[in-house]
């Protein structure tokens, strides 16, 4: 494969906004979004350069349109020879892995120990998603149209996830301040069993029906 790609987060005549509630600007959090594993619509373990920017762009627009900046249009310029896909993810040779079975669904969120948001996704039903991240602790907030639900897990095998309901009044504020929410967290499950390798992967079960 040879020749170039440039990815922009704007357009020509737009600045390239940032976020306070990610800490970072709307194109670069949804881009490594993207590369961590949620723009594999293909489902194979893999993030192509394409599958990346199409998730880095609908996110990037899609948050902005309401903001003072106003829509946001990431843009790119690409001129490749060669057969194939350039592949810039390979999900099967991270260090850990967060699994989002298919029996889940709605829009997510991934925090880290440090409470820094490290992937955010949509989550439809029936698509089983893999993230690539650092071995250690996360936070997952799952928001559903009637409901929102946290669970605390580290990024060793498990056999799955304990959800909790959260109140309607920390989900208004969840959603207004953004990022991981703050307070306790919920209980392990019980009989859910885990190693210390990190190189194991987590398994996110659905949540309890709203």
């Amino acid at each position: 494969m040879r020749g170039h790609a440039f990815l922009t987060s704007s357009a020509e005549s737009e600045a390239a906004q940032e976020s306070d509630r990610i800490q970072a600007s709307y194109f670069t959090h949804y881009l490594v979004s993207g590369l961590r594993g949620a723009a594999d619509m293909s489902g194979e373990g893999k993030v192509t350069l394409n599958e990346a920017y199409q998730f880095a762009f609908s996110e990037t627009l899609g948050r902005t349109v309401e903001t003072k900046g106003g829509a946001q249009h990431p843009s790119y310029d690409i001129n490749l020879s060669g057969t194939g896909e350039v592949v810039m993810t390979d999900l099967r040779q991270t260090s850990a892995t967060l699994v989002l079975e298919r029996s889940s669904t709605g829009a997510s969120s991934y925090a880290n120990a440090k409470r820094e948001l490290v992937v955010e996704l949509y989550k439809p039903l029936g698509r089983k998603v893999e993230l690539g991240v650092e071995p250690g602790s996360y936070e997952v907030h799952l928001e559903r149209e009637a409901a929102a639900y946290v669970a605390s897990r580290s990024s060793t095998r498990v056999l799955r996830w304990c959800w909790s309901r959260l109140s309607s009044h920390r989900r208004r504020r969840n959603r207004r301040g953004g990022g991981a929410a703050s307070g306790p967290r919920p209980s392990p499950c019980p009989g859910a069993t885990g190693s210390s390798s990190a190189s194991a992967s987590s398994a996110c079960s659905a949540p309890p029906p709203p």
